[in-house]
């Protein structure tokens, strides 16, 4: 089964990722574009949410339409979320702990159950960067 991990080097934090049951051409296509590199970001209202803005697809298009949706906050903790194409990019979101965002996005892949500690470690960094330190965390996403 194909997997890819998402790491944040400044912090040795690490995690793996896997295909969930919907979406799996979004899965698929994500993977063909790997590696990516991106500013790492954060939620500022929503709850606890990681948010890389402006993921670009520089390999094959993110051209997707009418792929599944699912509520931000009733999806399941280290759900990897991908919003609708635009211009071939979208931004990557990822549930790590409790939020109110009812906004849809696309799921397409989770979080190992074995790495939601360091999902939760990465996601506390990235909040405190955007609300206080403004540290620079980069998150290298690669296959595996």
């Amino acid at each position: 089964m194909k997997t890819f991990t998402i790491s944040w080097p400044s912090l040795g934090l690490k995690v793996a990722c896997g295909p969930v049951q919907v979406n799996r051409d979004v899965f698929d296509l994500f993977c063909e574009n790997l590696p990516i590199k991106v500013l790492q970001g954060h939620e500022v209202v929503g709850g606890f949410m990681l948010r890389d803005r402006m993921v670009r697809f520089g390999k094959k298009p993110y051209d997707i339409q009418n792929a599944a949706e699912e509520a931000m906050n009733t999806a399941a903790e280290g759900t990897v979320f991908l919003t609708a194409a635009q211009a071939g990019s979208g931004e990557l979101v990822i549930k790590y702990d409790t939020c109110v965002d009812d906004r849809a996005y696309i799921p397409f892949a989770q979080v190992a159950g074995e790495d939601m500690a360091a999902l939760k470690k990465a996601g506390k960094a990235a909040w405190k960067s955007a609300s206080r330190t403004k540290d620079v965390i980069i998150s290298v996403i690669e296959g595996v």
